[in-house]
């Protein structure tokens, strides 16, 4: 018992009649076939580069916080179909569902929400 692998048997070359055999010379041992040479090779093909716009780059960093925003009432009010006391604290879940009657915890929110109030009545006055 032999432990070579098997070997597939030699194709033999075909020419068909008309056909002209090549003649194996060093310019034509590397040539395409006529299917491939529609085809770009591999090699001539260049990835096309694609420069993302500076916009792209910049990344947006939600206002609010994923657990909301959490505010004390200043005075009586409603949210969530609930009477609110001042004093009360409770979470709002977007920053525009924030009311006059609310103070919200953090201050850097705190202040973009006075800011947003601000320029909300001078739309209205106008």
């Amino acid at each position: 018992m032999t432990n070579k692998m098997p070997v597939m048997p030699k194709q033999e070359k075909v020419t068909l009649p008309g056909e002209v055999e090549p003649a194996l010379d060093s310019e034509n041992v590397l040539s395409e076939t006529p299917s491939e040479a529609s085809e770009p090779s591999p090699v001539e093909v260049k990835p096309e580069i694609i420069k993302p716009n500076e916009a792209d780059n910049e990344v947006k960093i939600p206002i609010v916080p994923k657990g909301g925003i959490e505010v004390v009432a200043t005075r009586k009010g409603f949210y969530g179909q609930m009477r609110k006391r001042e004093g009360d604290v409770f979470t709002v879940p977007k920053f525009e569902s924030l009311g006059e009657w609310m103070r919200c915890k953090d201050p850097v929110l705190e202040k973009k929400r006075v800011e947003f109030f601000k320029e909300k009545k001078k739309k209205a006055k106008k």
